[in-house]
C-alpha cells in the first residue's frame, strides 16, 4: 500500500515535470518565433531608415556642391562683367582718341580759324532736334559758324551755331526742319536748296537735266555760293530720285551721313 502511494507520488512528479517542459519549449519555441517576426519586420525598416540617411547625407553634399558652384559662377559673371566694361571703356577711348585725330588733321589742313567742342546736351531725334556744345562767345563763337564732325575717315557737315551764349552754343543740324543750305553735287554740276526733315534731307529746285546724271549713291556738299556754310564740305548721299510736282525740276531724298545721337565732339570752324 505504501509503495503504491509512493509511485503515484513519482508519477505524478514526473508528469508535472514534463508538462513544465512542454510549456519551457512552448514558450522558448514562441519566443524564438516572434524574435524572427520582429527582426523580419525590423530589418527592413533598419535598412531602409539607412539607405534615407545615406540619400540626406548625398543630398546636403550635392547642395553644398551647387552653392559651392554658383558662387564660382557668380564670380566668372563678375569677372567678365568687368572684363566687358574695361574693353568697352577702352574701345570708346580708342574711338574717341581716333576721332580727336581726325578733326586735328583737318583743323591742319584747313586755313579756318577752328575751335574743338565737345557735345553736351541733345534733344531728342525730332524734326526740331537741336544740341548744345561746351563753347561759346568765351572762345569767339558766333551765330552761324560752321559745325562740322567725324563720321568715318570723312568730314561731315553736322550744321550750323544757331544762338550762343559765354560758355556754351546751340547748334542747328542739317536735318532740323527750319535748316535750309545750299548744295550741290560733288562734281558740281547741280545745285539745289537742301533741307530738313527730321531724319533725312530733301534738296529742292535740282535742274531737270540731272535726271539721267543724278542718282541713287550721289554724293551731296555744301555749295561755294553760300556764304553761310563752309563749301565743300560732305553732306550725305542721295537716297532716291524723283520730279517735283510742277515736273519742271528733280527733288533728291538725301541720308545724311552725320548721326547726331553718336556725337560727341564737333568742330566749330569760325568764318
Amino acid at each position: 500500500m505504501q509503495q503504491d502511494g509512493g509511485g503515484r507520488y513519482v508519477s505524478f512528479v514526473f508528469f508535472c515535470l514534463l508538462i513544465a517542459s512542454c510549456f519551457l519549449l512552448f514558450f522558448s519555441l514562441r519566443t524564438e518565433i516572434l524574435s524572427n517576426s520582429l527582426y523580419s519586420v525590423v530589418a527592413p525598416v533598419h535598412e531602409f531608415s539607412n539607405r534615407v540617411r545615406a540619400d540626406i547625407q548625398g543630398i546636403a553634399q550635392y547642395s553644398l556642391k551647387l552653392e559651392q558652384n554658383a558662387a564660382k559662377e557668380q564670380e566668372w559673371e563678375t569677372y567678365l562683367f568687368d572684363h566687358a566694361l574695361e574693353n568697352s571703356f577702352i574701345e570708346e577711348i580708342q574711338k574717341e582718341n581716333q576721332e580727336l585725330r581726325s578733326l586735328l588733321n583737318y583743323v591742319q589742313r584747313t586755313d579756318y580759324s577752328t575751335t574743338l567742342a565737345q557735345v553736351i546736351a541733345y534733344t531728342p531725334a525730332t524734326p526740331q532736334a537741336q544740341f548744345t556744345i561746351d563753347v561759346g562767345e568765351s572762345k569767339n563763337i558766333r551765330k552761324n559758324d560752321t559745325v562740322i564732325a567725324r563720321v568715318g575717315d570723312e568730314i561731315v557737315l553736322v550744321g550750323k551755331v544757331l544762338t550762343t551764349s559765354f560758355n556754351t552754343a546751340q547748334v542747328l543740324p542739317i536735318t532740323n526742319q527750319f535748316s535750309n543750305v545750299l548744295a550741290r553735287t560733288v562734281d558740281g554740276n547741280f545745285a539745289g536748296l537742301l533741307t530738313g526733315t527730321g531724319r533725312q534731307l530733301t534738296m529742292r529746285y535740282v535742274d531737270a537735266a540731272a535726271r539721267n546724271v543724278v542718282s541713287v549713291g550721289t554724293e551731296i556738299v555744301s555749295s561755294n555760293e553760300s556764304n553761310m556754310i563752309v563749301p565743300g564740305i560732305l553732306i550725305g548721299e542721295v537716297a532716291r530720285v524723283s520730279e517735283d510736282r510742277q515736273n519742271v525740276s528733280l527733288e533728291l531724298r538725301v541720308s545724311p551721313f552725320v548721326e547726331l545721337a553718336s556725337l560727341q565732339y564737333v568742330l566749330v570752324i569760325q568764318q
